[in-house]
């Protein structure tokens, strides 16, 4: 299976993005797989890849691109802390 990062250009600057493709020749369907709202992790590069793998080209796109350079957020620290640092990354302050 076949994984690449690419930078797509927006008006906004570079969103950096993972794409996914199944091993071989063929047109395969397409699907664009939104992170949630903790961010590109593992586990969400893991399910996209369970897609490639059920033949599927997918786009897993960063959309905290235009937040400048941040570190995934945990999930189970992001329950223990609150959810100050996530909102931040949603333009929000508590």
């Amino acid at each position: 299976m076949a994984q690449e990062r690419v930078a797509i250009r927006t008006k906004d600057g570079e969103c950096s993005t993972f794409v996914m493709m199944p091993d071989g020749d063929g047109r395969w369907p397409a699907v664009i797989f939104y992170m949630d709202g903790l961010a590109i992790r593992p586990a969400m590069i893991d399910m996209a890849t369970r897609l490639a793998a059920a033949g599927y080209v997918v786009l897993l796109p960063d959309l905290f691109y235009r937040f400048g350079s941040y570190t995934p957020l945990d999930p189970k620290e992001v329950a223990e802390r609150g959810w100050t640092e996530l909102l931040a990354l949603f333009g929000r302050n508590l």
